[in-house]
């Protein structure tokens, strides 16, 4: 279970008084060890993308009515829960939690992840500490102990940062641990460049785990903290790139070019010529389209307009044309409609299309945003069918 929720602090101090009071009875009745290699049902259950945590079900309600009934309960009840919050110490952390986390309720996690940052406070040696109980952990403690680093101030400070950086691209980890460190690391504005290579490297790792997508994931989020704080995203985008025309994995080849998309980085003329290449050879109709995105970000419009047509004139999968007819208009606005007026020619199934395009910019409208939202139908190819069918 990763948890990345943030939770406001009164909200935090309030669900703390409320998983303490109905989980006394699991802390005084042992302290099953410390966080280590052993995993619940829930953890084999888990998602390394943030949020995506579903163990709020039935059992999770009901524990969480259970604690409200134990507010109003008597004053031992109190009494317990002072003496449980005083006994989470950073030193009794590890011999306390395990207890706490067997309830396999996402709230008791969070309020974990909360309660150790907290005790880490802004102590970089605290947080080393923290780390080092990662090697020997795993499953919900695992995520656990990472989101409370997330968490926590002092993952910025750059000797928890290194180390943060030396241990998740470890050869000795398992997937799950590299997984988890590795997604912390988006927390960084910056990469050194040989910590940049090494998450390349594993991005474009035939090894069967998420770490290659994750590691994909976590240079595109650095890069965009990067740029806001007005670095150059150059070197960042040149990895993505790489990673999106080498991966063997079709599903990290199209996340290192999605991460371009969120930062929206003005591509220049070598490296639209590289997506370029990946829009008219790549074997995965979805990673066509998301170079085709990438693209209409292009700084020569016209040289955009050029590669979509060319692109389209070949192009057999009417979703990937559906895509470059688009991301024309994206890309240039009014001024593409004779491209996409002579794509209608090319595939006649798109002429509907450029009428519905060249009304919508007739009337005055030229905003992409507007013109993508004012189209009556956004999938007149059916080109989300495959997603739907995913889902059942």
């Amino acid at each position: 279970m990763t948890l990345r929720a943030r939770v406001p602090a009164d909200l935090h101090r309030t669900r703390r008084r409320w998983v303490l009071a109905g989980l006394l009875a699991l802390a005084v009745a042992g302290t099953g060890g410390v966080i280590g290699r052993t995993r619940s049902s829930a953890a084999e259950t888990s998602s390394v993308e943030a949020g995506t945590g579903r163990h709020a079900g039935t059992r999770s309600r009901a524990l969480r009515l259970g604690i409200r009934a134990k507010l109003s309960g008597p004053a031992p009840c109190w009494q317990g829960l002072a003496r449980i919050d005083r006994a989470l110490t950073l030193a009794s952390f590890r011999d306390l939690a395990p207890a706490l986390l067997e309830s396999g309720d996402e709230l008791v996690a969070q309020f974990l992840s909360e309660r150790l940052a907290e005790l880490i406070g802004d102590d970089p040696q605290r947080a080393l500490d923290v780390l080092a109980w990662a090697q020997d952990a795993d499953g919900d403690g695992l995520a656990m102990l990472v989101e409370a680093l997330r968490l926590s101030p002092t993952i910025h400070a750059p000797a928890v940062a290194a180390e943060l950086g030396r241990m998740a691209i470890d050869p000795a980890l398992d997937p799950d641990q590299r997984t988890q460190l590795l997604a912390a690391l988006d927390t960084q504005s910056t990469l050194a460049p040989e910590l940049l290579g090494s998450i390349a490297s594993l991005a474009t790792s035939t090894d069967p785990d998420d770490s290659g997508w994750v590691a994909a994931r976590t240079i595109g989020r650095v890069m965009d903290e990067h740029m806001k704080t007005g670095g150059d995203p150059a070197p960042y985008l040149d990895k993505l790139l790489d990673v999106g025309a080498r991966s063997a994995d079709s599903q990290v080849r199209s996340v290192a070019l999605e991460m371009p998309m969120h930062s929206d980085v003005l591509l220049d003329a070598p490296t639209m010529s590289r997506l370029a290449t990946v829009i008219t050879s790549d074997p995965d109709p979805d990673v066509k389209v998301m170079a085709i995105h990438d693209l209409s970000l292009g700084r020569d419009r016209d040289e955009v307009l050029a590669t979509y047509e060319d692109a389209f004139r070949i192009e057999t999968d009417v979703c990937v044309r559906w895509a470059l007819f688009r991301f024309s208009a994206r890309a240039a606005g009014p001024r593409a409609l004779p491209t996409m007026q002579r794509m209608a020619r090319v595939d006649a199934q798109f002429a509907p299309d450029y009428d519905i395009f060249a009304g919508l910019y007739a009337s005055g409208v030229v905003d992409f945003e507007r013109v993508w939202t004012s189209l009556p139908d956004d999938d007149p190819h059916h080109c989300l069918l495959h997603e739907d069918e995913g889902d059942q």
